[in-house]
């Protein structure tokens, strides 16, 4: 089923998608009624609003594609964000729930702004261009009471072909059970990774957590495995001076630039290896 531009609106009745894919060229609105959305894909591609009536998944997926706003707190299953150079903004106090899997896909650049985006399973990173936009400002919340992951798509770190790919925005984990297992190389640009609840449950395996942004990590202490500090100008502030981030393993600081690395402690457990360039105070 593909809708035209001019979107899709309902305000009552009921809609049902069964199992085939739904393309809506155009704004979905829902205010009214029941919408049941299929078991396959719900692609959006001008924007989503929720403001009254009952949404329901059937264990299907929607996919986000090009720039747009998704305004109302909605539950869904699957959710993709396409990576095809857009910015998806988050309205200021929407939550977006997966009750499943997030997964991030594409070959240009990804920005996520403003809002909540709850994950109760995993999130799969699989972009591809290495964009310094990619990101943004929403907050990435892991809850899940089951076992996550975060699976990223890259095995080691490029400084200048990869540490930008399919970076992060904000992230809050509180989880009360189930690991929390890392895997690959995952890229952070957001501002703040806080660690409210579940420290203990995070697994970093022999992950990566590359740090590209001025970003401060708050909450509980927190052990990583591999962190790298793709140097490029930025503040990293570990809150408050007791805070403790421990890397089981490796730092590297690499890149061209200046860094900082304030308050608290970071912790290293292995090697410390300076291959930055820049000579910069």
């Amino acid at each position: 089923m593909t809708v035209a531009a001019s979107g899709f609106s309902q305000s009552g009745g009921t809609f049902t998608g069964n199992n085939g894919n739904i393309s809506i060229n155009g704004a979905f609105n829902l205010s009214g009624g029941t919408f049941t959305s299929s078991t396959a894909t719900l692609q959006i591609t001008g924007g989503y609003t929720y403001s009254g009536g009952t949404f329901n998944h059937n264990n299907g997926t929607v996919a986000f594609s090009t720039t747009q706003t998704i305004t109302g707190n909605t539950s869904f299953y699957n959710i993709i964000f396409l990576s095809v150079g857009g910015t998806y903004t988050i309205a200021a106090g929407t939550t977006i729930t997966s009750i499943n899997n997030v997964t991030i896909s594409g070959s240009s650049s990804c920005a996520i702004n403003t809002g909540i985006v709850e994950i109760k399973g995993d999130l799969t990173l699989t972009a591809t261009q290495n964009n310094s936009v990619n990101g943004g400002t929403a907050t990435f919340l892991f809850n899940g009471t089951g076992t996550q992951n975060i699976n990223s798509a890259i095995v080691s770190i490029s400084v200048g072909t990869n540490e930008r790919v399919c970076s992060l925005p904000n992230i809050e984990i509180n989880k009360t059970a189930g690991a929390l297992n890392l895997n690959g190389v995952i890229n952070i640009n957001g501002t703040s990774w806080t660690t409210t609840a579940g420290a203990a449950l995070v697994n970093p395996g022999t992950s990566t957590v590359n740090i590209n942004s001025s970003v401060t990590f708050s909450g509980q202490n927190l052990s990583l495995y591999t962190i790298h500090i793709y140097a490029n100008g930025q503040t990293i502030t570990l809150s408050p001076a007791s805070y403790v981030l421990t890397s089981v393993n490796n730092v590297i600081i690499n890149g061209g630039s200046y860094y900082q690395v304030n308050t608290g402690i970071l912790e290293i457990l292995g090697d410390l290896t300076l291959i930055n360039t820049s000579t910069s105070a």
